[in-house]
């Protein structure tokens, strides 16, 4: 067998609820050495971020301040329920404008 070369470790990354209870540094790097989040200077400049936390490599050794933007999770259940209600919404107002329109579209002599 070849050597072990741990940039080319693969590691499952888990759901996003999942991720919550896990250490940051258990889903850090991804396929060839991607990380899954990088913090926002990384991420503004596009350059490379080790996804450490509380502080990345690069913002600790140019002495900034780390943020990681926060994703909300939505789930797909609560996404589906939104886009019924706001389905429900306009079949509701297509019905008003409908028998509005044929009220006063009726001329009477």
């Amino acid at each position: 067998m070849g050597n072990f070369n741990p940039l080319n470790e693969r590691v499952i990354i888990p759901d996003a609820e999942a991720r919550l209870h896990i250490p940051n540094n258990q889903f850090k790097v991804v396929g060839r050495g991607y990380t899954f989040f990088a913090c926002d200077i990384c991420r503004r400049k596009r350059i490379r971020c080790d996804g450490t936390r509380p502080i990345c490599d690069l913002c600790k050794r140019s002495n900034r301040i780390c943020c990681y933007m926060e994703i909300p999770s939505i789930s797909p259940e609560k996404d589906t329920e939104n886009i019924d209600k706001s389905l429900i919404a306009i079949k509701n107002t297509l019905k008003t404008l409908h028998s509005v329109s044929n009220i006063s579209g009726t001329v009477c002599y």
